[in-house]
């Protein structure tokens, strides 16, 4: 029998986590039915008990000294007389923005004695709200990068900025004033300030060209940008959009769809969501309604959409019963909600279906309420440009260009049009690259310049709604790195400028009344009080559907940046690497993901390396097998394959850029997939630290929101006494997206090591919190849901049973608590925890002494040493901190004053953490509602963290 798990009581359909699990290889990913994966054991198999027994006893014996950190042999001075104003216990903050995709995300920054230690969100600013996303969290660990570049490097060998600056004087000197034929080469940005440089650069040099180039798709439409409220939708229709995980406005988004699907006080409006998707994605698989269909299938459908909403009778002509069904149940749902109905199309989406998809909004009449046209935040931008990465290609080649400069990006690696001039690039008589890292672009320019990082500069840039943001630097650059605003200047005027000087120069042009008091008000909000984007009108009437006629058999390639690295900017992020992508649980790797039902067709299982041929191009990669997939689409996702990316990035993964066109198409029809008859390892988390098909998520119905409670449990144990506080938290699943911002969160603020995709090959992640996968239903075209799982910390704690030493305690207001210097490794804990969140750290992962990733430590939180028991403590190190604040005050502690690092962070607020023993607490109030459950609460272990259960808004077929 497969290992599966149902709602007791219900008539729910099994749930499974693979298609071998299905299959009923109920030990799939496991060795032998073993309770840990492969390899969790550190000693070989056929170790004897008098080997056992005598290893145990030096454990014993030098538990004590194992456990206490290993301190220098050198002379040190202790930290008597600290400066002044430092506070080594007490973290400031300071408000900046976080640069995604040429736009801005507000945040708050964490500096503990003068080091950026941990990204917060910003509650003042429109599109944080106070929370982040996984690729924010991340950002930090680019700071402290050892392969960050640390100096200028003229032909690959050491120089200075002066030598560098000399150069290009001597460059302009040989040619007559202002007339050098320069290009220059950026991303698409909403900087007010680096706008301003360019334009007066391109003053200076009239024969000067600029061009934008970026891998990823506009979020324009026509010029103007599409907003959604999801907060004020009844229903929802998304065709191939993510918007929810990867879209500059993610948090705003993800925070108003929570809010439609959030019960309270026992009571649910739930918006009702449908989803048209090649390959899954955050956000379709939260649809209540979903249907897989490749791109030409997409648009077959779209026009029966399109007909249904007009009354044509005509509309299920070609339909098969599924998408008949679909189309009939959306068309209705569409036209009784009117304006509040909300359609949403993908940026990967071709324009004629992105304008389609914004105009049903203005027929529906949502426009002006879920739906609004906002004018573009990169307007000032498109004005002077001189088009994308293919025209700068045509330039090089007509002799147009003399001086390459390319600013904040890779276009070696990310443009398939560069990639075959670079020896041409190579031979002009002046190339520089700004750039954090040395990397494909900096191997064919004759310089490089390091870049600061944002926490090191001065800037400006504007969010996806056009709130201004100014960015502050926490730290003085540590590589000497200089920023696109001092590039640009330099090569305007020749002098070594100050970033700060530049940005003020820009927001003081034009500012009435006192600007210093403005200025500093900017900068400690981190909100500029500048227009924010204004709304627009549509930039046409009603638009016709998609045209279908041209649909062709065979199979289609989808391209997609990738859920973490995304075009390879992140490829050295050792956190995004080995974070599980959020519906794959790949690791380290990308892959080519096929349908159950075309795998059987190829022959292929999950690391078979296919060949995939696509207009010219070609690309070896391996397929993994992926429920819910179109049939006959085949998805990978770019951003892999680097071979100058650093020392994590560099040889992980596939190169998809080299099937992508250069007009930067994300679909490709008509493509050739042959086997290779090779293999490549592929390492998921979806099996690890499996619950063994017990009771998992608990759904209902949105109409009934009807739980089955199970009968009160009797103890031989008294409960715990709650004298005082008793801290619990309750994590809400039908808001929660999967995109496991918490994950990351809790590495960041809880120093949790990377271990490399071989130990995470044998089960030994040492994540926290994880997102636990399940399907419903049948595999090609299942139900996704989500559940995270950190440390339930049970009141009636099975670790704490078995612990010899009496390592894992329970203190006195509930918390499951870990002695690190008390841990021998036994592991009996985690053997006796049936949620299997314990993590034991068999090697020595922690950084060099003398490395600078060491300086993003979070100093009240211990850094384990090899072979002791690790997990979720609640964050307790906040709670002591609340806990300081409110006795100096002498008062109790606020509800809502702690604030958990997976709680901060979460964009739909699922996890709320609070005192349950204050009966007007909001957890409590969580706990109260009637979809409240315990995870696995037959077994009686009382867990303080609850979750509620998701509720689905399926509604009833059409007739």
């Amino acid at each position: 029998m497969a290992a599966t798990s149902q709602d007791p009581g219900s008539s729910a359909p099994a749930r499974w986590r693979s298609i071998g699990e299905l299959n009923g290889l109920a030990n799939e990913g496991r060795d032998g039915g073993d309770e840990f994966p492969p390899g969790a054991s550190e000693w070989p198999e056929g170790l004897d008990r008098r080997s056992f027994l005598k290893r145990l006893g030096a454990s014993l014996a030098l538990g004590g000294l194992g456990g206490c950190m290993r301190r220098s042999n050198g002379r040190i001075v202790p930290y008597v007389i600290p400066p002044e104003n430092a506070h080594p216990e007490r973290p400031e903050y300071y408000a900046t923005a976080v640069p995604v995709e040429g736009y801005a995300r507000g945040i708050l920054v964490e500096s503990i004695l003068g080091r950026p230690t941990k990204i917060e969100g910003n509650p003042d600013h429109p599109e944080s709200l106070g929370a982040t996303d996984a690729a924010t969290q991340a950002a930090i660990l680019d700071l402290y990068d050892p392969d960050r570049s640390r100096v200028p490097l003229r032909a690959g060998l050491t120089s200075t900025r002066e030598v560098f600056a000399a150069e290009w004087a001597q460059f302009l000197s040989a040619r007559p004033a202002g007339q050098a034929r320069i290009a220059l080469l950026t991303e698409p940005t909403t900087s007010p300030s680096l706008l301003r440089e360019v334009g007066l650069m391109l003053d200076a040099f009239p024969n000067a060209l600029w061009f934008q180039h970026t891998p990823l798709a506009s979020y324009e439409v026509d010029g103007l940008q599409p907003d959604y409220d999801f907060s004020k939708a009844g229903v929802i229709l998304s065709v191939g959009s993510d918007c929810l995980y990867r879209h500059p406005a993610c948090v705003r988004y993800a925070r108003g769809y929570a809010a439609g699907r959030r019960v309270v006080d026992g009571r649910i409006a739930a918006s009702r969501f449908y989803a048209i998707e090649s390959s899954p994605s955050v956000t379709g698989v939260l649809a209540d309604v979903r249907l897989p269909a490749s791109p030409p299938r997409m648009r077959v459908i779209m026009g029966a959409i399109d007909k249904a909403l007009l009354g044509n009778s005509s509309w299920q002509a070609g339909l098969g019963a599924q998408e008949s069904d679909f189309v009939g149940r959306l068309a209705r749902d569409l036209r009784a909600n009117g304006q509040r109905a909300l359609c949403v199309a993908g940026e990967e989406q071709p324009m004629d279906v992105r304008r389609w998809t914004a105009s049903l909004n203005g027929r529906l009449g949502s426009e002006g309420s879920a739906f609004r046209w906002l004018a573009s935040a990169r307007s000032d931008s498109n004005q002077r440009s001189r088009g994308d990465a293919r025209a700068l290609r045509d330039a090089i080649a007509g002799g147009a260009v003399e001086a390459l400069v390319v600013l904040s990006s890779n276009p070696a690696y990310t443009s398939v049009a560069l990639r075959g001039v670079i020896p041409a690039i190579s031979k002009l008589p002046f190339s520089v690259h700004l750039g954090a890292y040395a990397d494909e672009t900096a191997g064919a320019c004759a310089w490089h310049l390091p870049e600061a990082h944002f926490l090191e500069c001065w800037g400006d840039l504007r969010a996806y709604d056009g709130t201004a943001s100014v960015l502050q630097p926490l730290i003085e650059p540590m590589w000497n790195g200089l920023s696109a605003l001092e590039v640009v200047r330099i090569l305007r005027s020749g002098t070594l400028p100050d970033s700060y000087q530049i940005v003020r120069e820009c927001w003081r042009d034009g500012a009435a009344g006192d600007f210093d008091e403005r200025w500093n008000r900017w900068v400690r909000l981190g909100v500029a009080d500048s227009r924010a984007a204004a709304g627009a009108r549509a930039p046409r009437g009603p638009v016709a559907a998609p045209d279908s006629s041209t649909e062709a058999p065979g199979l289609s390639l989808l391209l997609a940046p990738d859920s973490n690295v995304l075009d390879g900017r992140s490829a050295n992020n050792a956190w995004l690497q080995e974070l599980p992508r959020p519906l794959t649980r790949l690791v380290w790797d990308n892959a080519a993901l096929v349908s159950p039902s075309l795998a059987s067709r190829l022959g292929v299982e999950d690391g078979d390396v296919i060949r995939i041929a696509a207009r010219g191009g070609l690309v070896e990669a391996p397929a993994l097998v992926m429920p819910g997939q179109a049939t006959d689409c085949i998805a990978i996702s770019i951003g892999y394959g680097r071979w100058r990316a650093g020392s994590v990035g560099n040889g992980v993964g596939f190169d998809a850029y080299q099937v992508r066109p250069d007009d930067g198409t994300w679909g490709i029809e008509g493509i050739e997939v042959t086997t290779t008859g090779r293999r490549h390892r592929l390492v998921t988390t979806q099996h690890h630290f499996a619950i063994e098909g017990r009771n998992t998520v608990r759904t209902v119905d949105a109409v009934s929101l009807v739980l089955p409670k199970p009968p009160p449990r009797t103890s031989l144990y008294g409960g715990w006494p709650r004298n005082g506080n008793a801290w619990g938290m309750s994590i809400d699943l039908s808001t929660c997206i999967g995109c496991s911002a918490c994950v990351l969160a809790c590495q960041a603020e809880n120093n949790i090591p990377v271990v490399g995709k071989d130990q995470v090959s044998r089960g030994r992640e040492m994540h926290w919190i994880r997102v636990d996968k399940y399907f419903e239903g049948a595999p090609d075209n299942p139900r996704f849901l989500s559940e995270p799982v950190p440390c339930m910390q049970c009141e009636n704690a099975p670790c704490e049973l078995v612990c010899p030493v009496g390592a894992t305690v329970h203190s006195s207001e509930g918390l499951n608590d870990m002695v690190y210097n008390r841990c021998v490794g036994t592991r009996y804990c985690s053997n006796n925890c049936p949620y299997k969140v314990r993590r034991f750290n068999f090697l020595n992962y922690r950084a060099p002494a003398d490395s600078i990733i060491n300086l993003q430590k979070n100093p009240n939180v211990t850094v384990r040493e090899r072979g002791v028991m690790e997990k979720c403590t609640y964050c307790v190190q906040r709670i002591n901190a609340a806990r300081i604040d409110a006795e100096r005050e002498n008062r109790p502690i606020r509800d809502g004053e702690i604030l958990t690092a997976c709680q901060q962070a979460c964009p739909a607020e699922a996890i709320v953490f609070g005192n349950i023993a204050d009966p007007s607490s909001r957890v409590s109030a969580r706990k109260a509602e009637p979809t409240d459950y315990s995870l696995l609460e037959e077994l009686n272990t009382r867990p303080r963290t609850t979750y509620l259960a998701k509720v689905l808004n399926v509604g009833e077929t059409a007739s």
